[in-house]
């Protein structure tokens, strides 16, 4: 017969293998803490679309299994994400990774407060009551902006309002201000 295989003995060696930097005489509490993070990083990777997960530093391997979890559900789910983790916890790489995910999600927040921001200035320069303040501050901010047309733009609303008709002028409103907003060109 062949030689007989224990298989406990070859998961404490995967085990040790998988973890040899944790062994600089950390906790075991802290060693777990650190696994979970970094299974948790693994469940943030899963929600990233397609182009986002182009954007990482990450191999093929990694990338394959994170597609696969988002066609899974629950447990087998709960299983991928925690291979995921496994997966990232041997890449030589982590930190370049989770660098380059929160520049990510940090510049789509970034851009979403931007357009918060230019979408309350439309409203203040649409609302009767503080239009042309508004427009002053717009004017200081954004000194390259068509003003004129902006003017026009902002009665044609008032008329499109008026008959009831859709909204263009709204619309064409937002884009002068993006277009004239240093933080999104």
């Amino acid at each position: 017969m062949g030689k007989v295989i224990d298989l406990d003995q070859i998961e404490q060696q995967e085990w040790e293998e998988e973890n040899a930097y944790y062994k600089q005489s950390d906790s075991k509490s802290k060693i777990k803490r650190d696994m979970l993070e970094i299974t948790d990083f693994g469940r943030e990777l899963t929600e990233l679309n397609n182009t986002q997960l182009d954007k990482l530093p990450i191999d093929e391997n990694l990338k394959k299994n994170i597609l696969t979890a988002r066609n899974m559900q629950k447990i087998a789910l709960k299983r991928q994400i925690q291979f995921i983790g496994k997966l990232l916890r041997k890449v030589d790489n982590l930190e370049d990774i989770q660098e380059a995910h929160s520049k990510l999600v940090n510049k789509n927040k970034e851009a979403n407060l931007v357009f918060h921001r230019l979408e309350h200035i439309r409203e203040a320069l649409l609302a009767s009551e503080t239009a042309d303040s508004m427009l002053q501050q717009v004017l200081e901010e954004f000194p390259e902006i068509d003003i004129q047309n902006l003017r026009q733009l902002i009665r044609n609303h008032h008329k499109e309002m008026e008959k009831n008709k859709p909204k263009k002028s709204y619309r064409q409103i937002f884009q002068v201000l993006k277009e004239a907003s240093p933080e999104i060109n």
